[in-house]
């Protein structure tokens, strides 16, 4: 039982780091009059970007009964250009337009 001990200490330490590591991940979004830019950046530093029409991009989500608002979609030309993972904030205010 005392041989356990250190494994779930060792694994709960590697999961916190881990977990760290991946929060330096974000999604920056720009939204002009001429432009739509939606910027990636991985837990690397690696970033990719989209720049997009905003008048031709349309705004879908996936909606699950007991959460709410779980993903959204920018969509152009019937693709998924972007997903993107949201905060409950942002939830809540998209959820009103």
């Amino acid at each position: 039982m005392f041989g356990f001990f250190g494994l779930d200490v060792a694994l709960l330490y590697w999961a916190f780091r881990l977990n760290y590591r991946h929060a330096g991940a974000y999604e920056e979004v720009t939204v002009t009059p001429s432009a739509l830019t939606v910027r990636k950046v991985s837990h690397h530093g690696r970033a990719r970007e989209w720049v997009l029409n905003p008048l031709w991009v349309k705004l879908d989500m996936t909606e699950v009964q007991e959460f709410g608002i779980e993903r959204l979609f920018l969509v152009a030309q019937g693709k998924q250009l972007v997903k993107a993972a949201i905060h409950e904030s942002l939830r809540n205010g998209v959820a009103r337009l």
